[in-house]
């Protein structure tokens, strides 16, 4: 009789616990959306029936059946295979590498997410497990000095629009490559340089920014980053120009079962793989279509900057993977297709780069590049700005 007591004591318990942790994590999946999923959400996906099943076998008080024993052996098998594939890391998308979770995107409905800025006057602290930087923004939102309203008639105003690698995550405010630019290459006065890059943009966000509230500021040239990274992250993620509406932005959703098996089970994720989808949840045909609307924004770049007499630069920036091996096939078939309008002067990085490499030792991806971090280290910014200088000085857009 006390053993039936016992036993039926330790059915509630865990009973309690699984009960207890699955409305937990249903209430932060309705709290913070597919974020919620972490390390243990992947064990408990397949242990929790493990157990259930044990449970259930043990309080009917009988021998399993063949269904069950195969039922059972089949969920320990995704459990072990779940477990393998959450502690290696083998198929973990970068946000979960970096913050350890997957970041949702949704609508953004105010000023600074309708443009993708950061608040005017912002203390930012860049954090991550390889580095701490800090700033302040301006009053426009930006990572640098206000920016001067009258423009001199000798002056060459430079515009660097792009994300990341542009306002200079990974570095301090003196050692993104837009400040080194202007102050070891660029020296001359009349050569005014503006860093209007964000974490996180695109270039989608960047144009938009451009033709609503940088426009008036008067640029001569217009240094615009593209990377094979904004195509697959960012576009493919958001959409093109259709993301923004009359007042908010509205970003592309992408089928519900899909996302929800690719984040929520790694070995779902390995099957979604084979049958060809990404991390967002889409396949090769619409990666091929944002690689069109693409190459249709800088139609519409040149047609905007056209009527303020503005040069557009395109700076191809290649990622450390893509130094050593080369740019994925549709990302250079963008490229091609971008370079057949003759309005836009296009540096592509990668040739700077490796000219950089062959002159180096061994240590070169680890001196330019964070080891867990995508993006430059301070050398990694002079090498940046170094040669995009050198790109403008062939281009012949500047003499200095």
């Amino acid at each position: 009789m006390n053993d039936l007591k016992l036993k039926n004591i330790t059915y509630f318990l865990v009973l309690s616990l699984i009960f207890t942790y699955i409305s937990w994590e249903v209430y932060w999946y309705f709290t913070v959306g597919l974020s919620f999923i972490k390390w243990h959400t992947h064990i408990m996906l397949f242990l929790t029936p493990i157990i259930l099943i044990i449970l259930y076998n043990d309080w009917q008080n009988r021998k399993p059946t063949k269904l069950n024993v195969s039922i059972l052996l089949v969920f320990i098998t995704l459990f072990v295979w779940e477990s393998f594939l959450t502690f290696s890391g083998i198929n973990k998308t970068q946000f979960e590498k970096t913050l350890g979770y997957n970041v949702e995107t949704k609508t953004q409905d105010n000023y600074q997410q309708y443009y993708h800025i950061h608040y005017p006057n912002e203390k930012l602290n860049i954090k991550k497990p390889e580095f701490t930087f800090k700033r302040i923004t301006n009053k426009l939102g930006y990572s640098d000095f206000e920016i001067q309203k009258r423009k001199s008639k000798k002056e060459i105003r430079i515009l660097c629009l792009g994300d990341s690698f542009t306002e200079g995550d990974g570095a301090s405010f003196e050692k993104s490559y837009v400040f080194q630019l202007r102050e070891k290459f660029l020296k001359s006065s009349n050569c005014y340089v503006f860093n209007a890059g964000i974490c996180g943009s695109d270039p989608f966000f960047n144009y938009v920014n451009y033709r609503d509230r940088l426009k008036k500021y008067d640029f001569d040239i217009l240094l615009q980053t593209l990377s094979s990274h904004d195509i697959v992250d960012d576009i493919q993620k958001r959409g093109g120009m259709e993301r923004f509406k009359r007042k908010h932005v509205e970003y592309r959703n992408p089928n519900s079962f899909v996302k929800h098996l690719y984040i929520i089970s790694y070995v779902g994720r390995s099957f979604l793989n084979i049958l060809g989808y990404n991390e967002l949840f889409i396949t090769q045909n619409d990666t091929e279509k944002d690689c069109e609307k693409t190459v249709n924004l800088f139609n519409q770049y040149i047609k905007t900057i056209e009527k303020n007499n503005s040069k557009l630069i395109l700076i191809i920036l290649p990622s450390k993977e893509e130094v050593v091996n080369d740019y994925p096939n549709y990302f250079k078939k963008s490229i091609e297709k971008i370079k057949r309008t003759k309005e836009i002067y296009i540096i592509d990085l990668r040739k700077f780069y490796r000219i950089e490499m062959l002159k180096s030792n061994n240590d070169f991806i680890k001196n330019n590049w964070w080891d867990e971090d995508w993006h430059h280290t301070p050398e990694g910014y002079k090498m940046m700005a170094k040669s995009i200088y050198l790109g403008l000085k062939n281009h012949k857009l500047i003499k200095y």
